[in-house]
């Protein structure tokens, strides 16, 4: 394991385990932690690039990292309120109310936090909004695909297990994973 993931998984570690204490932030707390983990996806997605024949050479691109962890200005505050409102609109934790928010989060929310992210990453590196649109329309089925088989799990235990105020801290976790995958995606 390279030193640069090692490191990573100590970031990983540290920011999950002070997770709780800024909870009492809200929306400002959320983002801020939303913006870092997806830079950690990044960084670690680099890492596993780095380890590959074909981009042995490449040096660690950290402009790559920041435009990543920018989407979370955006993404950050919307995810935060998606979920507020989700949480107000369905209470409970009945198996039915439960299926009703995932599927609304299949529907809606992986699709609608799915074209945000490509659209802000492809202006960030310097994309038109058709180009931006027309990469979108190229990677979305496939994200979609894989994204049908992490979150719908994810979902179930953030909705059943989580306490409404730590929803939003336990997506960002599951994001770093899911950024790692975009990230991938997103660069190849």
């Amino acid at each position: 394991m390279s030193i640069k993931l090692k490191t990573s998984m100590k970031i990983l570690k540290s920011i999950t385990y002070k997770l709780k204490s800024s909870l009492k932030f809200g929306v400002v707390g959320n983002t801020m932690i939303g913006i870092g983990l997806r830079g950690l996806g990044d960084s670690i997605q680099q890492n596993i690039e780095k380890m590959s024949e074909k981009t042995r050479e490449r040096s660690y691109d950290l402009k790559r990292t920041c435009k990543i962890s920018c989407t979370g200005f955006i993404i950050g505050p919307l995810n935060y309120y998606w979920y507020k409102y989700l949480d107000f609109k369905y209470q409970g934790k009945k198996a039915k109310i439960i299926m009703k928010k995932i599927i609304l989060d299949q529907i809606f929310g992986a699709t609608f936090f799915t074209f945000i992210f490509i659209i802000i990453a492809c202006v960030l590196d310097g994309q038109t909004f058709k180009e931006s649109l027309n990469e979108f329309k190229k990677k979305f089925l496939y994200i979609y695909a894989i994204d049908w088989l992490i979150w719908p799990p994810s979902q179930l235990i953030n909705f059943y297990l989580i306490p409404k105020d730590q929803r939003v801290i336990f997506v960002n976790v599951i994001l770093v994973f899911w950024n790692v995958f975009l990230s991938y995606v997103k660069h190849y």
